[in-house]
């Protein structure tokens, strides 16, 4: 099972600094990790700007060569005096963004030949189904900010589509560049404005821009000390995450490619359909969330997707889930006779999907989620609030003939003919009261 490290480098806008980061951090980590690293250039809009800050320009070719298997990797891959290798990107409005199964297949290419992979892209919103994929397989993201005021706001909005996306805000970490190009906003006006933690801070240094004029990363000439030490503080941290699995994320994302209408001319610019992945299920791209559940703890039937996140979190985290809900619900003012009205349900069930993101955003120490399994957690908890718990799903589901609840932590179902336990349960059996009440 494949655990090269993946970091995308992201930014709500241009101007951030973002591949200059993207740069010096792939030349620490290299160094630091003494691994195998790549360093992409994904930008589809712009053409990229990678091969110039490492003096690496012009190069051989990009990744649309590959993806259009013109090229192999190989002949590609520009090897860097840090130890990195560089992948270049297209010219400025060359090449459509990559189909989710076309950017997978490029990705699992490149993590055979690395240990770690950093990557610098564009397109500042979550409509692409390019982006969407690279959010499903790249931890952390590494959102930048500025100190300035349309930096922050374009932020705040992304942020935004983030949430309503219901990916896990734990693996969308914030970074503020440039910090000290002007007094008016210190961190604490960047965290609050933003509702989101700092991972790292870099200092604004002169330094920093002449040695990209040179092509040289600061983090090689020595440069600014405060601008090398901040990165090196920054590289720890990310040494210090866990190491997402490609294929944890990769029956989701080709399942969703199902159903992407890929533009016309990606049937001459990317692989042709023949050279895709090969379609799958919709319950195949359920399994996917079992790739971060250690397999001593699924006790699903083995033709059943995996139904619960509660091994993920434990019963006592959901306790406390549930208790946080109650009380943010009480200051939403939630009347019960509104939460029974079926009129109200869609409204309801909303706000407290909303709340419950929130609240899960707020706890400490959760395990690394997928968006899928994120997703369908606050499914679950909402569904425990306000609807019939781990049964409103099978309740729904025409393929189910019959449902035997036996206790909290013993539910069967009949599909086809075949009795199985699943992995869901109630999470006590006051719960469980409630829904047969």
């Amino acid at each position: 099972m494949n655990t090269t490290r993946i970091i995308l480098i992201f930014a709500a806008r241009g101007g951030t600094g973002r591949s200059t980061l993207a740069a010096n951090l792939a030349t620490i980590l290299a160094k630091r990790q003494k691994q195998a690293t790549i360093l992409l250039d994904l930008d589809w809009l712009s053409g990229g700007s990678l091969a110039s800050a490492l003096d690496l320009d012009p190069l051989p070719g990009h990744w649309g060569q590959a993806t259009g298997q013109q090229k192999n990797l190989s002949e590609l891959l520009v090897p860097h005096n840090s130890g990195i290798r560089l992948l270049g990107a297209p010219p400025a409005g060359s090449h459509l963004p990559p189909a989710p199964a076309t950017l997978l297949k490029l990705l699992k290419e490149l993590s055979r030949q690395a240990d770690q992979i950093l990557i610098d892209t564009t397109h500042p919103n979550l409509e692409s189904e390019a982006m969407l994929a690279l959010f499903d397989l790249a931890f952390p993201v590494l959102l930048i900010v500025t100190p300035d005021i349309p930096t922050l706001s374009a932020t705040r909005s992304l942020l935004a589509e983030i949430r309503s996306g219901q990916y896990p805000m734990e693996r969308v970490q914030v970074v503020l560049n440039r910090l000290g190009i002007t007094e008016e906003i210190q961190p604490t006006d960047v965290t609050e404005h933003l509702g989101r933690p700092l991972l790292a801070t870099i200092p604004f240094h002169p330094t920093v821009v002449t040695s990209l004029n040179r092509g040289i990363p600061i983090s090689q000439t020595g440069g600014s000390g405060a601008v090398n030490s901040a990165l090196n503080a920054l590289a720890q941290k990310l040494m210090a995450m866990p190491v997402m699995k490609i294929n944890s994320a990769e029956r989701s994302i080709l399942a969703r490619a199902n159903v992407y209408q890929t533009a016309s001319a990606s049937q001459s610019i990317l692989a042709s359909p023949a050279e895709l992945l090969p379609p799958i299920s919709a319950e195949q791209a359920m399994l996917a969330t079992r790739e971060l559940v250690p397999s001593g703890q699924q006790t699903v039937a083995a033709e059943l997707p995996a139904d619960s996140n509660a091994d993920l979190l434990g019963v006592e985290v959901k306790l406390t889930i549930h208790r946080a809900l109650v009380e943010d619900l009480k200051h939403q003012n939630l009347s019960l006779e509104r939460l029974l009205d079926p009129q109200h349900q869609p409204e309801i069930r909303q706000q407290v999907e909303a709340a419950v993101g929130a609240i899960l955003e707020r706890l400490p120490a959760l395990p690394v989620l997928s968006r899928e399994q994120h997703s369908k957690l606050i499914g679950d908890i909402t569904a425990e609030a306000i609807g019939y718990g781990p049964l409103e799903r099978l309740l729904a589901d025409p393929a189910v003939s019959e449902i035997m609840v036996n206790g909290p932590r013993q539910i069967y179902i009949e599909r086809a003919g075949r009795l199985s336990l699943l992995a869901e349960s109630f999470t006590d059996e006051a719960q469980l009261r409630v829904v047969i009440d």
